[in-house]
C-alpha cells in the first residue's frame, strides 16, 4: 500500500470524515477527535471529546471491513456504526496514515484540555485552522 502524505479532497458532492484518537498513559487519558469536510474543504463539522478508552484505529478500520460478527463491547459498537452507515447510499473506510490525517490528530491532541464533549458546526476550530486552510489549497 502507498503511503499517503497529505490529505485529499472528497469527490464532489461527498463529504470525507477524518478522526483520530491520542492517549495520554501517565493519567489514563484518550482524546478523540473529529471533522467533517466538504469536496472544497470546507468544516462542516467538528467533534474533540476526552474519555478512558481503548483500542487502535487501525483495528476498527480493520472490523469495519470485516462482514463476520463481533460479539464483543467494541465489535457491537462497530456493528451499530455499519447500520447507520449502510443507511447511505454510499459509504467506504479506510486507513491513512498521519500525515494525511493532521487535522484529526490535532482535534484529538487539543481534547485532552476538555473537561466536556467539544462540537461545532461549520466553525473552524483555531487549533487546525492553519492546516485545514493549507490543505484547502492543495
Amino acid at each position: 500500500m502507498a503511503r499517503v502524505h497529505r490529505w485529499t479532497k472528497p469527490a464532489v458532492g461527498s463529504l470525507k470524515v477524518n478522526w483520530d484518537a491520542a492517549v495520554q498513559t501517565r493519567i489514563g487519558r484518550i482524546g478523540i477527535g473529529v471533522l467533517i469536510r466538504d469536496h472544497q474543504g470546507l468544516v462542516i463539522g467538528n467533534w474533540c471529546k476526552a474519555l478512558l478508552f481503548g483500542g487502535d484505529s487501525k483495528q476498527v478500520v480493520d472490523q469495519m471491513n470485516q462482514d463476520s460478527p463481533n460479539w464483543s463491547i467494541g465489535g457491537c459498537l462497530i456493528s451499530d456504526a455499519k447500520t447507520v452507515l449502510n443507511s447511505a447510499v454510499v459509504w467506504s473506510i479506510s486507513h491513512v496514515y498521519r500525515e494525511a490525517n493532521m487535522v484529526a490528530h490535532r482535534l484529538a491532541q487539543a481534547a485532552f484540555e476538555c473537561i466536556e464533549d467539544m462540537y461545532d458546526i461549520e466553525i473552524c476550530p483555531y487549533c487546525i485552522l492553519y492546516v485545514v486552510t493549507k490543505e484547502m489549497s492543495q
